[in-house]
């Protein structure tokens, strides 16, 4: 996501579902929305996931959301992050595909329910 410079958490979330057996492309920190748009356009992932380390950048996360509902309204988005220790996760229940998961258990609960 832009302005998100922390990887950290988004690549232990990337290895989760690499060890559950799926096919991940790990885009990094900073990626910007454009670049993100795009991506979902050319690849169709099922799910992708977004990380908010900045509590101040929930804004960004916010218009990111919506245009990947409008453009990709059927696409699951994973959503997680240290900023959400400090609020922000009621935004996100105005989207019907878009879930937040608090910490590692709550995505492999999540991944096992889906599989």
């Amino acid at each position: 996501m832009e302005n998100e410079h922390h990887q950290i958490g988004a690549r232990m979330v990337s290895d989760v579902f690499e060890l559950k057996g799926w096919d991940v492309l790990f885009l990094g920190a900073n990626t910007p929305k454009k670049d993100l748009l795009e991506y979902i356009q050319e690849t169709s992932p099922m799910v992708v996931c977004i990380s908010l380390s900045i509590y101040f950048n929930l804004p960004i996360l916010q218009l990111m959301l919506d245009d990947i509902t409008d453009q990709f309204p059927d696409l699951t988005v994973l959503t997680g992050g240290q900023a959400f220790t400090r609020g922000g996760r009621e935004c996100i229940l105005k989207y019907k595909n878009v879930h937040y998961l608090s910490d590692l258990p709550s995505l492999e609960n999540y991944l096992n329910a889906t599989n």
